[in-house]
């Protein structure tokens, strides 16, 4: 992405849709009335191309500009005389996101749009997109393919893809990354002559690819965003907990939380990696071991000497001298009875 050179027009006039020109304006959506249904049946006109049209604007010469809209839907027809930022979205915009609005300005909300297509919720810190309108050739090849189309707006962290359903979820590594896609590849194709819908994923859908650290980190957004907006109204501690009622208590346990968490990933983090250095076929056994079986004594036959039982197993004849000495030998063996 080469930005010392100017941002180039991507169209020569504005792009608008039958909608734009007949009916109202939805400011909760951000789209005009019945957009959505005439735009989701056609394949869209425009694609970004960043190589050939991120640049420098007049928006680069403040620090407060947000991304094209337009510039990410490869329609936007002002070029280097855009307010806006015409690249795709950096670690320094990510770092001044605000958690109550997207990537290019927006008003994000506290709810989802009910086909998850809207600009999203600020409760939850989705990266994660869902694709479909594509067929599965194949799990590596689709991957491939993915990866070369939304690779572009962005890292990728994973892409897993559901072949018997011919859908996938791309993760990125940052939510603007995510909004830019989600804009930039809406109604595209991939490298046949299909229709992409693209939309965010649900909580449900979101939650396998997410931890139990990623809740929590979401829930400390919220708090950080109100604790600065609070902040900006002249509060201090003392006043923010007077305002919201238990507020350093939740912060408190919210940090012994993730502070447990994390440690709990890196641990398994740490057996993870171990395991991935062992050989192929080498197995840890997490059983304990069992604790060894004493041996077993011997029988009370077994501790009589042989001679003493032969003795005993062949009775003297009558006449024999010595049958004194014999019955007191029985008598004198473990076995003998009195």
């Amino acid at each position: 992405m080469d930005l010392s050179k100017p941002a180039r027009k991507q169209v020569e006039k504005k792009v608008e849709t039958q909608a734009a020109h007949l009916l109202d304006y939805n400011i909760w959506w951000h789209q005009y009335l019945g957009e959505d249904k005439e735009v989701n049946e056609q394949r869209s006109a425009t694609r970004c191309h960043v190589a050939a049209d991120a640049g420098y604007t007049k928006g680069d010469r403040t620090n407060k500009a947000q991304i094209c809209l337009f510039f990410a839907r490869g329609c936007c027809f002002r070029g280097k005389d855009c307010d806006y930022l015409h690249r795709i979205p950096l670690p320094e915009d990510e770092e001044r996101l605000n958690l109550m609005y997207d990537v290019f300005g927006r008003d994000r909300h506290r709810i989802d749009k009910e086909d998850m297509s809207g600009v999203g919720s600020f409760m939850r810190e989705c990266k994660t997109l869902y694709i479909s309108g594509f067929t599965v050739s194949g799990e590596k090849e689709t991957q491939d393919t993915l990866m070369k189309h939304f690779g572009e707006w962005g890292k990728v962290e994973r892409i897993r893809v559901i072949a018997p359903k011919n859908i996938a979820f791309v993760t990125y590594s940052m939510r603007s990354s995510a909004e830019f896609a989600k804009e930039a590849m809406k109604n595209q194709s991939l490298d046949d002559n299909e229709l992409l819908t693209v939309r965010w994923a649900t909580e449900n859908e979101a939650k396998q690819e997410r931890t139990k650290l990623d809740d929590l980190r979401d829930q400390e957004r919220v708090l950080d965003a109100i604790e600065n907006r609070l902040r900006q109204k002249g509060m201090d501690e003392q006043d923010i907990d007077m305002e919201v009622p238990g507020f350093d208590e939740a912060r408190f346990n919210l940090n012994q939380k993730i502070e447990q968490e994390s440690r709990l990933e890196n641990k398994e983090s740490s057996v993870s990696q171990h395991q991935n250095e062992l050989p192929p076929n080498f197995k840890i056994n997490l059983t304990p071991p069992v604790a060894p079986t004493p041996p077993k004594q011997p029988s009370f036959l077994h501790r009589i000497s042989p001679h003493v039982l032969f003795q005993i197993s062949q009775p003297p004849e009558s006449n024999d001298p010595n049958i004194e000495e014999y019955l007191k030998a029985v008598k004198r063996s473990p076995g003998s009875q009195d």
